[in-house]
């Protein structure tokens, strides 16, 4: 059944030439539709292209053919039609990978955009009937994701503490508060989730000592970063010389961090130095296991600040709210951070009130929505251009990207906008430790954006300019 075209789709899958693969199992599948590989190959790369909903349709589709070659499957294509999971994987019994692969493509795909509660009875059904390391971690991240994070711990004690099992605790316990989910955290680059700078520094391998010169790399995300900084000040207080080695767009807004003898970008770093501590890892390097300390202090220069009173001047009459409704589509799991576009259109009709996008790049493409929010951060140069607007908004509504991270560091009024799991920095609760002064607005179940928008209207209503 792997016929001319299937092969192709493949080989060009492999390659890495998603259109050209996409458009190669289209083609088979027209010719074959009864091919379930297909089907799970299209799912894949739909999900590697962003296409998340036609990517779940794919999968159930490869789960639910009824071949006719193949009568004693039709009871089973109905158990999984009717997403009977425990009936359907014990009936197929091991041995049957193609099922098996497109039943764990559903469950992550679910997972993807934000419903933990579909992905949970799946996952719970192939742990029981056809464990595997890979499926508790997964079963473990449903449970955390829906906020049942005791469960998950429970869950995995007992089990050979794997790399990927050790993140999955270091997040459960993160999340709680319990800041020994940072000695977990130093795993990460050992698990599936993260991999160590690509630079020809190593990391220091002693705890830190009087005089030490030490790098200190952004190793993750920008918001991850200016969350990190906080930290500098106890790495000094080790005795340790301290130069922080960040990417371009954060070298000007943290020029002056507290901490860092100097700040350099990545790309020109130069210097002799004892090793290299990853930013994720200060915490775990310095011995932080209490109160964190407060939000680093940014640094926004004149002709930043200048350029923002500039722009934001034709609305100074109006209450000026900053939005930003997506992170960057290479994260993983920025489908389910992210907020439909179409929701802006609730908060754009509100009188008295000025939308201003917070994206750098044009974000309202293709929206219908220019006029109706102000885009004065579409050219900025870097973070320290975007945190001058900021500075002079009255209110900041973020999804989780590093708009949040530069907002709770100036102290701008500002609420998160969070699916129901979110990231650990914002726990279970109405608070978080890290950023006490903004309001987090959760979704109460996976899913529901309505409930958010509507505290967010309320919100901005109760602000004045």
């Amino acid at each position: 059944m792997a016929d001319g075209a299937f092969a192709a789709a493949l080989s060009a899958q492999r390659a890495g030439q998603l259109q050209v693969a996409h458009a190669g199992y289209v083609a088979h599948l027209a010719q074959t539709p009864q091919h379930r590989s297909g089907w799970i190959n299209l799912g894949v790369v739909l999900h590697q292209l962003g296409h998340l909903e036609p990517a779940i349709t794919a999968q159930q589709r490869a789960l639910t053919l009824r071949q006719p070659a193949a009568p004693e499957d039709h009871e089973l294509a109905d158990l999984y039609a009717a997403q009977d999971w425990d009936r359907a994987l014990a009936t197929q019994g091991a041995g049957r990978r193609d099922l098996e692969t497109a039943a764990d493509n559903l469950a992550g795909l679910w997972a993807d955009i934000g419903r933990p509660d579909l992905a949970l009875p799946l996952r719970r059904a192939l742990w029981q009937h056809l464990p595997s390391p890979a499926r508790l971690v997964g079963l473990s991240s449903t449970l955390r994701a829906l906020g049942r994070t005791p469960e998950a711990l429970d869950l995995i004690a007992g089990h050979p503490m794997t790399p990927d099992l050790r993140m999955e605790r270091a997040w459960a316990r993160l999340a709680q508060g319990d800041w020994r989910g940072f000695a977990d955290y130093e795993h990460r680059c050992d698990s599936s989730h993260a991999s160590a700078p690509d630079l020809p520094l190593p990391a220091l391998s002693r705890t830190v000592r009087a005089g030490d010169r030490l790098c200190v790399v952004a190793d993750q995300g920008l918001g991850d970063m200016i969350w990190a900084a906080r930290f500098l000040p106890a790495l000094a207080a080790l005795g340790a010389q301290v130069t922080l080695a960040v990417p371009p767009p954060l070298r000007r807004v943290l020029a002056t961090c507290p901490g860092a003898d100097r700040v350099v970008e990545l790309n020109q770093l130069r210097g002799q130095f004892h090793g290299r501590v990853d930013a994720a890892s200060l915490p775990y390097v310095t011995g932080f296991t209490r109160t964190p300390a407060a939000p680093v202090a940014l640094t926004l220069p004149q002709d930043s600040r200048d350029r923002a009173a500039q722009r934001l001047a034709p609305f100074a009459s109006l209450r000026k709210i900053g939005l930003c409704w997506r992170g960057n589509p290479a994260y993983p799991a920025n489908a389910r951070r992210s907020l439909p576009v179409s929701m802006l259109t609730q908060l754009a009709a509100l009188p008295g009130t000025q939308l201003v996008a917070l994206h750098k790049e044009d974000a309202l493409a293709g929206t219908g929505l220019h006029g109706l929010i102000a885009a004065p951060c579409r050219d900025d140069r870097d973070l320290a251009d975007t945190a001058a607007v900021i500075e002079q908004l009255d209110l900041v509504l973020s999804v989780d990207t590093a708009i949040l991270h530069l907002a709770g560091s100036l102290n701008t009024p500002c609420a998160a906008l969070l699916s129901h799991e979110g990231f650990w920095y914002w726990g279970h609760d109405d608070h978080s430790p890290w950023y006490p002064q903004i309001t987090l607005l959760r979704q109460p179940r996976p899913g529901d954006w309505d409930a958010v928008m509507a505290q967010a209207r309320a919100l901005i209503t109760q602000t004045g300019p």
